[in-house]
């Protein structure tokens, strides 16, 4: 397994645009899916460490827009959870953190 991506189909409610990842995939069961949804709902996207910087991960982000093209939807919410970054939120910004990961 060289890398994998995860989604669902739902209706997003950009009103009331707040979410946690468990909320929005069913506690990760993806039980939320609709298959009648507006929205594609990027769960994760993840490339082995041996195969990045080989153009997979933007492969399956494109996977992602070819879903949304073929199932004529409105478009891709991208969301993901930062493992282990509740342990450093009090002292380290989102942005910080993803920047020193990459």
């Amino acid at each position: 397994l060289q890398g994998m991506n995860t989604g669902l189909l739902l209706d997003f409610d950009f009103e009331h645009p707040n979410h946690t990842f468990q909320e929005v995939t069913g506690n990760l069961l993806f039980s939320t899916h609709d298959p009648e949804g507006d929205y594609y709902y990027g769960g994760d996207i993840c490339v082995h460490p041996d195969y990045r910087r080989k153009g997979i991960g933007s492969k399956l982000y494109e996977s992602r827009k070819d879903v949304v093209r073929k199932l004529n939807r409105k478009g891709i919410i991208a969301g993901g959870m930062l493992t282990g970054f509740h342990k450093y939120a009090v002292r380290l910004s989102i942005y910080l953190s993803v920047r020193l990961s990459m």
